[in-house]
Parts: C-alpha cells; sequence; structure tokens
C-alpha cells in the first residue's frame, strides 16, 4: 500500500478507494473484479497495483483512513507513549462507533480479519 506524499497517487488512492466502497454496498470483494474497481476509479490496473497490491489492501486502507479524530485526540491526552489495555479498548470503542457503516460492510463480506490488521496498523504502529 503507497504510504508516500505523491498528491497524484494519493489522489488515486483515494478514487479507488471510495469506488471499492461504492462496490462493497452492491457486492462481496470476491465478486468486485480488479477492472471494474479500476473503470469505476478512472485509473489504470498499472495505477492501482502501484498503490495497492490486491483488493484487501483497498479495504485496509478504507479502515485506517476513516480513523475518527477523536481517537487521536484521546491518545494526545493521554500524555504517554505507553498503550495499555484500557486504551486500547477505548479507542476500538471509538473507532467501532465511528466507522460503523464500513464495518458492517468489512463484516458482511466476511473480512472480519481485515479489522485486526487495520486496527493495529493505525492505532498500535502510529
Amino acid at each position: 500500500m503507497y504510504r508516500g506524499n505523491n498528491k497524484t497517487a494519493i489522489t488515486s488512492q483515494e478514487m479507488i478507494a471510495e469506488a471499492c466502497y461504492g462496490l462493497l454496498e452492491k457486492k462481496s470483494l470476491a465478486d468486485i473484479r480488479i477492472s471494474e474497481l479500476c473503470q469505476l476509479a478512472k485509473v489504470s490496473r498499472q495505477t492501482f497495483y502501484s498503490l495497492f497490491q490486491n483488493k484487501e489492501n483497498v479495504i485496509i486502507y478504507l479502515l485506517i483512513n476513516n480513523y475518527p479524530d477523536e481517537i487521536k485526540d484521546y491518545m494526545k491526552a493521554q500524555n504517554t507513549d505507553e498503550m495499555t489495555l484500557e486504551h486500547i479498548c477505548h479507542c476500538f470503542a471509538i473507532y467501532m462507533d465511528g466507522t460503523l457503516p464500513m464495518v458492517k460492510l468489512v463484516i458482511r463480506s466476511g473480512l472480519s480479519r481485515l479489522l485486526a490488521i487495520a486496527f493495529y496498523r493505525g492505532i498500535i504502529c502510529s
């Protein structure tokens, strides 16, 4: 998954993510073709693969980039670098509350394992 600062790449990433979310509302991730996703996002397959390894990475991107600001505010207010179980649980509750429509789509598609990956990358590793 691309993590640089190139504005064009970031815009393309967002267009792909938005297209994926729209398609995921209508069908499962397994039924979404890369070519269909690229056509809807108006990007080439080459662009897709330079930004994401696969469709699951798009879902992780969506999950990570929809973190509510309250999580960042909460962690700053804790004034500590140590992540406790209480902090993790509190952040997860905020996350679930703020991203429920996306979480429902992910679970409905049988991709709940991606929630753990996204939560780990977004909270624990940030």
